[in-house]
């Protein structure tokens, strides 16, 4: 009960299920009544778990479904730091208002630091509900309260409702003998698919003989979960957490992707062409930090076979073998290379579902009381982990119960509004873009629309010097012979990167690899410019940006291209047409004789009485020292390969009066 004796007009909230969406609506509504100080609000949370335990994965996508939609990086940044400015720098280092947050963070430090790291990669954001709900639940008990009492009752359940008198019973799992009772005007259900309360909800409304309907669900495009052979979808699903056993460099060779394949007809997959429905998400966004292992959330369907294994065990080993051919097949990493994380809670490591996609009639019903009951979340539509938006519609429709409790008239016709347009969303996408025959869905990839930022990735690449070969193998200090093992050395570095699904190395290797690296070389005691190329790594590389989500089809396209005309001769080496195979002495005796002969070498020096250098000028000192770097003069091929490599600058007439 209350702790604190409250006036008449305190609005009783009762909130069943502390998860994301009933966070978020007491957090949003928490941001509103510290504006609108003549509204008091009693909370209760009614919530079974006594801890937060699941690691599975929210992702969040940079496009919406609706005009005004909000995402939850968006969301919790505005809620927890309103007045602040939260950035990360370049190597993760999170900073308050132009100052360093040192260490421990606190739990919304922490999941923002992981929203914003993925934002400055141009990542789909994705973190766990752990996180997500330690960050809320933190800042609720934390956040100022002048006009609002917040209470929790954890591992308690909802053991009875009372309808006509605005109360609902609530039992503690340890102390069973004993209920409480708690009054309510509005009491808002945010509970998961099994939908406990609401069935004792509709109990109650019968039993009462309330004149008003009980909450009825409809499948979403039920007419297409038939299980035949020409079909792509299973009801029957799994969520597993995956990791990589190291970050070794490993071939993805034709026996790996055979064996991935092998294991997928063994479980009854038996389409050639296309691969089961899965999502996975991964924490590839901290790639670069030492003691980084590839972790990945996958959830997707099973196959009969799958599911009829009667021994619990032997089903759990069937899945994670199912899941890890799959997993090498997106990753292109051998498939003994996954082991199951065995990380937090053991008993979600695997589980399963089956995935029965309702939507409720509509998420409000108005008690003759006056009192209301409102749903959000899981319990009002399913999750669908397919558009990957569940989470994103659950916290739309919390900011929008958490709108309406503020306001005085027509408080939810906004939350019916987007609750519907959601439902249709949904049901457009299932019947449109899921579940089609093969013969009329050639091109089955759910997530076409949802590519990933390919833009920031180049941008990145171009001013980032350590994934810049070119500039690493030709520096001038550098001794010449080298050039050649520290490139070798240089691609591999980006390779185990690259393989540890790092965007910005696939693509970097990718790119150069393709057009050509250039380094300096002596071959038989001559100085030659040549040109490493490798059209297949490089196709490697395009097929890795693409299994992480890049659009890169075309660039796939044009390598393999490539590679037909140029036939398999995929690495080559080119003489440059200025150098003419002179004998090169100690390159530190040239710099030397360079710079003390500048007025013969350099090739605007002392150019005319007017001290103009323009391009004749320029054309005549270069034709001067080809013929002495010809004949063997040293110091002159020095001198070309310095000044035409750097430039050299000259003016230009442009009008009779200026220069």
């Amino acid at each position: 009960m209350p702790q604190n004796e409250l006036i008449e007009n305190t609005e009783k909230i009762v909130v069943i299920g502390a998860g994301p969406a009933g966070l978020a609506m007491v957090a949003s509504l928490l941001a509103q009544a510290l504006d609108n100080r003549s509204k008091k609000f009693e909370i209760h949370f009614i919530e079974k778990r006594s801890s937060y335990e699941r690691r599975q994965k929210i992702v969040s996508f940079p496009d919406s479904i609706l005009k005004e939609e909000i995402k939850w990086g968006d969301f919790c940044k505005k809620i927890f730091y309103p007045h602040d400015s939260i950035e990360v720098n370049e190597k993760g280092i999170l900073f308050r208002n132009g100052t360093l947050v040192h260490p421990p963070l606190h739990a919304r430090e922490k999941l923002l630091r992981k929203i914003l790291r993925q934002e400055k990669k141009g990542e789909i954001i994705n973190f766990s509900l752990r996180s997500l709900e330690l960050a809320l639940k933190e800042h609720i008990e934390s956040e100022k309260k002048i006009n609002v009492t917040v209470s929790w009752h954890l591992e308690s359940y909802v053991s009875s409702i009372h309808l006509k008198e605005n109360r609902v019973g609530v039992k503690n799992k340890k102390i069973e003998e004993k209920e409480d009772y708690f009054k309510f005007d509005t009491l808002i259900i945010c509970e998961g698919v099994k939908r406990e309360t609401i069935t004792q909800i509709n109990e109650a409304i019968k039993k009462e003989e309330l004149p008003i309907n009980p909450f009825t669900f409809s499948d979403i495009g039920k007419d297409r979960y038939v299980e035949t052979e020409n079909t792509l979808y299973y009801p029957n699903h799994c969520a597993v957490r995956l990791i990589r056993k190291d970050n070794d460099l490993h071939q993805f060779n034709q026996a790996d992707k055979k064996q991935a394949i092998a294991v997928l007809r063994k479980w009854g997959w038996l389409h050639t062409k296309y691969g089961p429905d899965f999502h996975m998400d991964d924490n590839s966004w901290k790639s670069e930090d030492p003691e980084w292992y590839l972790r990945v959330h996958f959830v997707g369907m099973i196959t009969p076979n799958i599911k009829n294994i009667k021994d619990e065990l032997e089903r759990k080993e069937a899945i994670l073998e199912w899941v890890k051919a799959q997993a090498a097949l997106k990753y292109r990493v051998p498939m003994d290379c996954f082991e199951l994380d065995t990380k937090g809670n053991k008993n979600l490591h695997v589980t399963l579902f089956t995935l029965t996609i309702q939507s409720v009639d509509s998420p409000i019903r108005i008690l003759p009381s006056g009192s209301e009951i409102a749903l959000i979340g899981d319990c009002a539509m399913a999750s669908y982990h397919h558009t990957g938006r569940s989470s994103t519609i659950a916290l739309n429709l919390a900011i929008q119960c958490a709108n309406g409790l503020m306001q005085d008239e027509s408080h939810y016709l906004k939350l019916i509004e987007i609750y519907h347009a959601y439902e249709r969303y949904l049901e457009k996408f299932i019947q449109d873009e899921f579940h089609q025959n093969l013969d009329t869905h050639p091109n089955r990839n759910l997530f076409k629309h949802h590519y990933k930022n390919l833009k920031f990735i180049k941008d990145h690449v171009a001013i980032r010097k350590e994934y810049d070969l070119h500039s690493r193998m030709l520096k001038e200090d550098d001794a010449l012979e080298n050039d050649y093992q520290k490139l070798m050395k240089q691609i591999k570095l980006l390779w185990i990167k690259a393989q540890q699904n790092n965007a910005f190395a696939a693509y970097a290797l990718a790119i150069q690899l393709e057009n050509g690296v250039s380094y300096k070389k002596l071959e038989n005691n001559y100085f030659i410019i040549a040109t490493y190329k490798n059209l297949k790594e490089s196709l490697f590389c395009w097929n890795l940006l693409l299994a992480m989500g890049y659009p890169v089809e075309e660039d796939i396209k044009r390598v393999k291209k490539q590679i037909v005309d140029e036939g398999i001769s995929f690495s080559q080496r080119e003489r440059s047409h200025l150098f003419f195979g002179i004998p090169i002495p100690d390159l530190s005796s040239l710099k030397k004789e360079y710079h003390a002969n500048q007025e013969k070498y350099k090739l605007d020096w002392n150019a005319s009485d007017e001290n103009v250098v323009d391009i004749n000028f320029i054309k005549e000192q270069i034709a001067r020292l080809i013929p002495l770097a010809e004949k063997g003069d040293g110091v002159a091929v020095y001198a070309l390969a310095k000044q035409l490599g750097e430039g050299v600058c000259y003016s230009k007439f442009r009008n009779p009066s200026h220069y």
